[in-house]
């Protein structure tokens, strides 16, 4: 191949832009603008399961008043050490406890926070407060006065979602701390959603800008919309039911720089978290109620006879008694389990020891299975867990059971009065 004759004289060139802060374009320009999409930020998946110990750990090492914010970053490792998710995207797990206020501050980027645990807690926007539940959006606008407070009895956590990526591309970012610790609190409690949330607005126009007046939108409601829609419209094949959170005086997103929506996807039911040597999830209409152990016991002398029958067997899963649960533990107490040891003895001799993650489908799995066939309801109990140990038991036989973090179980089977003796299957 023959030399370009004129590469020395380019390159000269280029060293005598260079010198005046200058390059030509025809170098980079298919970096700059390339025939293709090249993005830089990879699939990422956070299970809250996980993180959530750690998350309570910096509750242990760090108060919300060192820290200003407790919060652990979610940083995608396609990005090292600019913490973020996406180029302009943020993400974080907040943990505010029992008595701790994070102090008023206020800053160039606008949040977006997802409630993901607890209740109690607030967030105060520009004088007005309100109190989170799992499962609200709450919105802070860029360069609103916001503080959180948790005068409850339990832990709140949630997931934050800012721009600050995109703020920082901009070299727009910066923050100030308010003189109080509290910011003063001048608005009654739930104007803003009196004012916008009911498809009315003021006569008067009392809000401008593009960030939506509204800073909190509860899940109850967004439930309730997206139940609604389930039973009387068809799903999009693509997007099941969805619906964005908007700004009721435009129309568009709740905030400029970030949009959020949520969607009911047809098929797939609630997620709900298993426990075991069965575990027993109660199930409110929007989410978990509590967990508890429970045990799955099986009349084996109906079982054999209705098989011999030729009849169903249900009778020998559903005699009274067949199912003792221990106290439930609410689940924000407890969080979501999918791991741990899960045991049963059988008079002081261990028969089952396992682990949670040893099931053979995923909660989400089991759960949407069962869906296709019965319609889940609030109050449901679902057991699930694992068949290790299966064994007869007898009269007399004291059983005992656990799962890690959860309040065990202890009986004696005894014998049904003018009735022989059964077995039954633990």
């Amino acid at each position: 191949m023959n030399a370009d004759p004129t590469a020395p004289e380019r390159h000269s060139y280029a060293e005598a832009l260079a010198a005046k802060g200058a390059s030509p374009l025809w170098d980079v320009l298919h970096d700059l603008v390339p025939e293709r999409p090249a993005p830089t930020a990879k699939p990422c998946h956070w299970s809250y399961a996980d993180m959530r110990p750690l998350l309570m750990q910096a509750g242990e090492l760090i108060s919300a008043e060192e820290a200003e914010r407790r919060v652990l970053v979610l940083e995608n490792p396609a990005l090292a050490h600019q913490h973020a998710l996406t180029p302009t995207l943020y993400g974080g797990l907040q943990l505010i406890l029992p008595g701790e206020i994070a102090r008023s501050h206020r800053h160039t980027q606008s949040a977006i926070r997802l409630v993901l645990e607890g209740s109690g807690a607030y967030t105060a926007v520009d004088g007005e407060r309100v109190f989170m539940k799992r499962g609200d959006f709450i919105t802070t606008p860029a360069w609103c006065w916001h503080d959180h407070g948790n005068p409850g009895s339990e832990p709140v956590t949630w997931l934050d979602g800012l721009d600050i990526p995109l703020v920082r591309a901009l070299g727009a970012q910066f923050a100030q701390h308010h003189h109080a610790k509290v910011q003063p609190i001048v608005a009654a409690a739930g104007l803003s959603e009196r004012r916008y949330a009911r498809g009315l607005l003021p006569v008067k126009p009392l809000h401008s800008g593009a960030s939506s007046p509204l800073f909190s939108y509860p899940y109850e409601r967004t439930r309730e919309a997206l139940e609604w829609l389930s039973r009387h419209e068809a799903p999009d094949p693509h997007r099941g039911h969805a619906l964005r959170f908007s700004n009721p005086t435009t129309g568009g997103p709740a905030l400029p720089t970030m949009e959020a929506s949520v969607q009911w996807v047809p098929g797939v039911a609630r997620r709900f978290h298993h426990a075991a040597p069965r575990a027993a999830c109660f199930a409110s209409s929007s989410h978990v109620y509590g967990y508890a152990v429970g045990l799955d016991m099986t009349r084996r002398d109906l079982q054999l006879q209705a098989r011999d029958a030729g009849r169903p067997w249900e009778f020998g899963k559903c005699f009274r008694g067949s199912a003792p649960i221990a106290p439930v533990r609410i689940r924000d107490h407890f969080g979501m389990p999918d791991r741990g040891a899960i045991w049963l003895d059988v008079n002081g001799k261990r028969r089952q020891s396992a682990t949670l993650d040893e099931q053979l489908w995923s909660v989400a799995e089991q759960i949407a299975y069962l869906s296709n066939y019965y319609d889940l309801e609030g109050g449901d109990v679902i057991m699930t867990g694992t068949p290790a140990g299966v064994g007869a038991v007898v009269p007399g036989d004291i059983i005992r059971a656990g799962i890690d973090g959860l309040p065990g179980i202890e009986l004696v089977v005894i014998e049904p009065a003018r009735q022989n003796a059964r077995k039954v299957q633990a």
